[in-house]
């Protein structure tokens, strides 16, 4: 592991709301939460001939290697991730194909936890999700991002899936996939930020919050000097502790809910660092860059209509 900057699957573990703050801005952090989750999604590899399970993959459950994380963009139901992420996942369906195992590289979208009685049933429900196929649309090695796009005719009714039926045909909600806003201005230091997302491959979806430790770092990032791409970029570097299996995962900033950056490195120094987001501002010029539309927080995506 380098010393400065190292290249994780990434998962955020942040800091928590203090012993002293009120019980309503806690309940108001939920809330923020349970909107933008609904945009989270995993980066994974299904394998469809599962046994004898050849051993190329760190984290597997249930036939899934979850590889990192992304987050719907827009109204077509494309998905940012970090360019590594995509590739590992791309070198990892490979690894499986030589072992001579069918995978499917595959956009993982959580289907709502459900925990009480459905009509007379009592039903506990967690930890499944309806998955997508996806190829990958454009790469930005030099910022480490990528957009994926599903390979179905409508991906957001494909994500939602079917809701859970009770013998007595009382259901459960069904999933809500919703393209998050992106905010491309600069935020402020000390900004409160909240991320989602899936460490060590763990099928549940972990939010954690902290705070931007400053929003005007620049790095040489580690995929674009392993790809030949020489020169700094403008990133952000967040109080957190990073840990792997969510890479690629959406900083969400407190106020409007809306997409600050993207999760690609952690400058390590002791027992603890800074993990590194790239800017929104950067995943937006990849999407104009592929004609694609995003929205700001005074712009708010319509799946069925123009961003």
């Amino acid at each position: 592991m380098r010393a400065i900057s190292t290249l994780l699957l990434l998962s955020l573990f942040l800091p928590g709301p203090c012993d002293g703050q009120k019980r309503g801005a806690m309940n108001d952090l939920s809330s923020q939460i349970n909107v933008a989750r609904h945009s989270v999604v995993a980066i994974a590899i299904k394998v469809m001939d599962w046994n004898p399970l050849p051993p190329v993959c760190p984290w597997t459950e249930n036939q899934m290697c979850i590889v990192g994380t992304g987050s719907i963009v827009d109204n077509k139901g494309t998905v940012v991730t970090a360019w590594h992420v995509a590739n590992d996942a791309r070198k990892l369906a490979q690894n499986f194909e030589q072992a001579h195992r069918m995978v499917l590289s595959v956009i993982m979208f959580e289907i709502p936890n459900f925990d009480g009685q459905l009509g007379s049933v009592k039903v506990e429900n967690t930890a499944n999700f309806n998955a997508v196929a996806y190829k990958i649309l454009a790469e930005d090695k030099a910022h480490d991002l990528a957009l994926l796009h599903p390979e179905v005719k409508d991906p957001f009714e494909s994500m939602a899936g079917a809701p859970l039926v009770a013998n007595d045909n009382q259901t459960t909600e069904r999933a809500k996939p919703t393209p998050a806003t992106l905010l491309t201005t600069r935020p402020v230091d000390g900004l409160e930020v909240f991320t989602c997302g899936y460490p060590f491959g763990q099928k549940a979806l972990t939010t954690t919050s902290g705070f931007v430790a400053t929003a005007w770092g620049q790095e040489n990032l580690v995929v674009a000097g392993q790809n030949g791409i020489s020169g700094v970029t403008n990133v952000y570097r967040l109080d957190v502790r990073a840990n792997p299996g969510n890479s690629g995962g959406p900083v969400f900033e407190r106020k409007a809910g809306a997409i600050i950056g993207i999760i690609v490195e952690i400058a390590q120094s002791g027992g603890g660092g800074l993990a590194i987001a790239v800017p929104s501002s950067y995943v937006a010029d990849l999407m104009k860059a592929n004609d694609l539309i995003w929205s700001t927080p005074n712009s708010p995506p319509n799946k069925k209509g123009k961003s």
